[in-house]
């Protein structure tokens, strides 16, 4: 458990809270057919920080006119 916590910079009672959010939305997926992704992503963010933006065009390979 301390080697997941140090290696997501996450406090272990966060690290828990997020597998319990996962367990539950896996329940709901198990009876509803969906909504395991919505579930996840929704209540993680209010644990998870922010992380830094990455410009689009940086991810982008260089087209025919640039090379």
């Amino acid at each position: 458990m301390q080697v997941a916590s140090a290696a997501l910079a996450l406090p272990q009672d966060h690290l828990l809270l997020l597998g319990l959010i996962c367990f539950v939305a896996g329940i709901v997926r198990g009876f509803s057919g969906f909504a395991l992704s919505a579930m996840v992503m929704a209540s993680g963010a209010l644990i998870l920080p922010p992380v830094q933006p990455v410009s689009y065009t940086h991810l982008t390979l260089p087209t025919n006119r640039e090379v």
